[in-house]
């Protein structure tokens, strides 16, 4: 039967707390919904001080396309995967 036997961690390089990001979302939805204020709520209720990115805040206020997104996800799956693992083993 399989079993765990070994766990890990990895943190992120970018760490905006919530009130950061609460004003992001701000930035970036309040021209969409006309109650994004009632919505950033879920912000100060969600009891999260920080969160893990792989980029910076910055880099989600330009737009990229598809293939540029998806290439950075990838990059940064593979590092991020092989840094856990290796500290598994």
């Amino acid at each position: 039967m399989p079993e765990i036997i070994s766990v890990s961690k990895v943190d992120l390089p970018y760490r905006p707390s919530q009130s950061e990001l609460k004003e992001f979302a701000r930035e970036t939805f309040s021209e969409t919904f006309d109650d994004v204020e009632r919505l950033l709520e879920s912000f100060d209720n969600a009891k999260i001080d920080s969160r893990n990115f792989c980029v910076p805040l910055e880099y989600f206020y330009s737009l990229k396309t598809f293939e540029e997104k998806n290439e950075l996800y990838v990059e940064n799956c593979l590092k991020f995967s092989i840094r856990a693992i290796e500290d598994c083993i």
